[in-house]
């Protein structure tokens, strides 16, 4: 066995127990291989910034609620004739502030 060789580490995919040396697949396995590695990195990515935002909702909820007061309270109840909550955003979006 040649230094070269031995220096180089070999991709693994296991498969139901068994582990498979990725170098000998074919080029359409080693590019499913590939795209199954970007997918996985993608959702670990996706689930990592899914963790920040909901942080950052839990974060923006806490500094809304320490600013309510009790002339803020809304005393009757409002049904869904009032609006739906599509409508109750475009009104957001249009009045938020700068």
């Amino acid at each position: 066995m040649s230094e070269e060789q031995t220096n180089k580490k070999s991709i693994i995919y296991q498969h139901e127990g068994t582990q498979y040396n990725v170098s000998k697949f074919s080029d359409e396995g080693k590019l499913a291989f590939g795209y199954v590695v970007d997918v996985n990195q993608e959702i670990n990515s996706l689930n990592k910034r899914a963790d920040i935002l909901q942080a950052a909702a839990v974060a923006l909820s806490s500094k809304i609620n320490s600013q309510l007061t009790a002339d803020m309270q809304v005393t009757e109840v409002i049904g869904a004739e009032e609006g739906t909550l599509s409508e109750a955003v475009a009104d957001w979006e249009k009045s938020k502030p700068v």
